[in-house]
Formats: C-alpha cells, structure tokens, sequence
C-alpha cells in the first residue's frame, strides 16, 4: 500500500483490508488487565468527584 493521501482513503484501506483480511489474526485481551484498568477508572472517577466537591465547598 502505497503512501498517498487523498479523498480515496477510506476506499484504499478497505481494498487493503479485503486483500489481506485472512492473514490477520485475532489477539485474545488479557481480562484481568481490562478487569484492573475498569477497577482503577472507576477509583478515579471517583477521586475526581470527591475533589470536585471539596472545590466547591472551597470557594462557595
């Protein structure tokens, strides 16, 4: 696949794909490391609000 840039993008990366879509191989996702990430966002949502609030009462 060449390096060219143009309204025909999508058109040329959807040949590609149609080409070469059988040497490409699934890569199965380690679920405790997706596990601990959810843990560790929600942590930080979580952390996020409680700051927040603590702002508020701050400057209100």
């Amino acid at each position: 696949m060449e390096l060219v840039r143009g309204k025909n993008d999508s058109e040329r990366i959807a040949q590609f794909l149609s080409k070469n879509y059988m040497d490409l191989q699934l890569k199965k996702s380690n679920s405790k490391v997706i596990e601990k990430i959810k843990l560790l966002n929600a942590e930080r949502k979580h952390q996020v609000k409680i700051r927040a609030g603590l702002l508020a009462q701050n400057t209100g």
